[in-house]
């Protein structure tokens, strides 16, 4: 037995060239074959450092046409062994790499591809960090939402491959071979099997051509589309992927991506557009030319302003994962004839759902049931509550009167790219019923934003519920342009103070606990005036009942803030409440700011009661606390929750100046 090891060189740099090919001819095991894959332009040399091995096992192969899956599939064709590898110019196998392969076959005769662990090198060839494993077990379903758990090294049985059509060549540019290819693989019944030993070394490098530095980010990403779309990923889905791969491997943090600046880490916003354009398509679909604006509409992954509570009020769904927000910005020429402070102003935009982007309109609430969407909440601060800025309420009253219509139609849109049927429409009377009746709710109001809408589309009420068939209606759907952003972000350091005066220590440290409480207006006022001479803004981590006394020299500072407990009690200690779990904290810190989205446990302790629902719950969009605690030391999301690990750092043994520094860099 051999297998044949397919190595694609357009062009490559000498010593990685050398060490990659080098590395089969150190192997253990001499039952291999390598067929070097040129390019109809490869540099000449390319040829002469392969022959200098004067190894009659290295052919070389000159490739008729331009493409690195046209590459694998011509190598595919040419090789003289049952099962093909690959080997990439400036990455190398481990020497014992096909002596595993090997042996593998003889204990697994019936698996058709075998995936490795593998490792990282630098340029110099040294190990960086340790073995990267990949799922052992492989379904479907990975691909569709987590990326492929099939990593280098990849081997597999050549007809097999042969008669799917090998390597996809139309997706070439990105994911052909490590990722649509073994899931296609897959989709066609092919058996796999892990292999637990690393046999393979990647090498981290900027100082030649690679496809994910030099193939723009933009191209990977519309690549990475196509390949969902062929394998029936809804589009949303492929839109959340995207979003979490820009900081997994598409673009690594600080790279020198051809078209990313260096000291830069890029992150993608997907959205949906109609821009002015779109008109006649919307007054097509039934739309009046005075209803519509230009807007741009996010579909976020969480719930927004009440969604947790009045999903369970309204629904019955208590699971914060099924819960999205839909948020509706005006696009030009309207984003810019307002002045900007009105996005931005927490008085007019009095739930904060701003996200940091200007223009926001507004919001909807929706749950996802089974084939089914319930928009259960429309909302607009900036038309309901435009009373607050009188110079601007004809203007604004005017131009966004649409806005619950075109809320509707983005929900309906997202309906139709990911195969929901029906969608629900909460009527004007059931979100009277869960209205907090001292808002005074006008029940006109309420019928112009629900009923209204849903009416105009021939909805059919269902119990408290306008049913919408979106096959039925899918000519009275306007269409959204779907679109992303990559934004380029300076390398920043995030500050955080956890405020608690003595609070934090009245039990294991009295003395200390008396000391701090002593000395904390003083260490906040120094803090505070550090902070205004760089120009850092920080996050002020307060404890609920030193609020109203801290409150206006943070504020005045320009921070944020966020909770840190209501009165920073842990189960077993003084006072504490009865059976306490975490979740009692969180009640009281919302009679002091509805509105403050983070929240910090006490000492890191994320008790049971502190979990994702109770956060929602209690309208907490992000909890922040050490890396062991959350396990990672990378924010993510979780059902709605941002988790922000916290790296600790006692500056009382950083030296002043390097304070300074530190701060300095924070606010560059």
């Amino acid at each position: 037995m051999t297998i044949s090891v397919l190595l694609p060189c357009k062009d490559q740099k000498r010593e990685f060239f050398l060490d990659a090919v080098g590395s089969l001819v150190r192997q253990t095991s001499s039952h291999w074959e390598l067929l070097i894959l040129t390019d109809p332009s490869t540099p000449s040399e390319i040829a002469e450092w392969a022959t200098s091995f004067a190894d009659p096992r290295i052919r070389i192969c000159p490739c008729p046409e331009t493409g690195f899956a046209k590459a694998l599939n011509h190598g595919m064709r040419l090789a003289g062994s049952e099962f093909v590898s690959i080997l990439l110019s400036d990455d190398r196998y481990a020497p014992d790499a096909i002596a595993t392969l090997l042996d593998y076959r003889c204990r697994f005769p019936d698996v058709d591809f075998f995936h490795s662990a593998r490792r990282l090198i630098s340029v110099a060839g040294e190990y960086l960090g340790g073995i990267l494993g990949s799922p052992t077990t492989l379904t479907l379903d990975y691909f569709k939402t987590r990326g492929s758990p099939v990593k280098h090294l990849l081997c597999w049985r050549r007809p097999v491959a042969l008669a799917i059509g090998g390597m996809d060549e139309s997706l070439s540019v990105h994911g052909c071979d490590d990722y649509d290819f073994p899931w296609s693989m897959a989709e066609a019944g092919a058996r796999f099997q892990y292999v637990d030993e690393c046999l393979y070394e990647y090498r981290r490098h900027h100082e030649h051509d690679r496809l994910t530095t030099t193939v723009p980010l933009e191209r990977q990403m519309a690549t990475l589309r196509a390949m969902f779309a062929k394998h029936a990923v809804p589009l949303d889905a492929a839109d959340q992927y995207l979003q979490r791969a820009i900081g997994k491997y598409l673009v690594a943090s600080f790279t020198d991506q051809t078209d990313q600046s260096h000291g830069a880490q890029a992150f993608v916003r997907c959205f949906r557009d109609a821009d002015a354009s779109a008109l006649p398509a919307f007054i097509q679909a039934g739309f009046k030319e005075r209803k519509f604006f230009p807007h741009r509409v996010f579909a976020l992954p969480k719930g927004g302003p009440d969604g947790f509570k009045l999903a369970r009020r309204m629904t019955g769904v208590d699971d914060p994962s099924r819960l999205l927000e839909f948020v509706l910005y005006a696009l030009p020429p309207l984003d810019t004839r307002f002045p900007p402070e009105l996005s931005f102003d927490d008085d007019l935009q009095w739930h904060q759902q701003q996200f940091g982007l200007p223009a926001q309109v507004a919001c909807a609430n929706v749950v996802r049931q089974a084939g089914t969407l319930r928009c259960y909440l429309l909302l607009s601060d900036l038309v309901q509550r435009v009373a607050r800025q009188p110079a601007h309420r004809s203007q604004i009253d005017n131009r966004f009167k649409g806005w619950a219509g075109l809320l509707l139609n983005a929900v309906l849109a997202h309906a139709v790219d990911n195969g929901f049927e029906t969608v629900f429409v909460a009527r004007s009377e059931l979100v009277l019923r869960n209205t907090d009746p001292r808002r005074n709710p006008k029940a006109p109001l309420y019928q112009r934003i629900y009923d209204d809408p849903a009416r105009a589309l021939g909805a059919e009420a269902d119990g408290d519920w306008w049913r919408l068939e979106v096959p039925r209606i899918r000519n009275r759907i306007a269409p959204l342009e779907r679109a992303e952003a990559v934004d380029q972000w300076p390398k920043t350091v995030c500050i955080a103070h956890d405020t608690e005066r003595g609070l934090g220590h009245l039990t294991a440290d009295p003395n200390l606990a008396r000391r701090a409480e002593a000395s904390a207006d003083e260490a906040l006022h120094r803090m505070l005036s550090i902070e205004t001479r760089l120009g850092v803004k920080t996050t002020y981590n307060v404890v609920g009942v030193l609020f109203d006394q801290l409150r206006r020299p943070i504020e005045h500072g320009g921070h944020a803030f966020a909770f840190h407990s209501y009165d920073h009690r842990l189960p077993g200690e003084p006072d504490a409440p009865s059976g306490a779990d975490g979740s009692e904290q969180l009640r009281p810190c919302r009679k002091i700011d509805y509105r403050i989205k983070g929240y910090r446990p006490p000492q890191s302790k994320i008790l049971p009661g502190l979990n994702d629902a109770n956060l929602s719950e209690f309208n907490f969009e992000w909890l922040a606390s050490s890396t062991k605690s959350l396990g990672s030391a990378d924010p993510f999301m979780e059902n709605g929750i941002v988790k922000i690990p916290h790296h600790l750092e006692r500056l009382s043994d950083v030296p002043k100046h390097d304070v300074i520094c530190r701060m300095g860099n924070a606010a560059a």
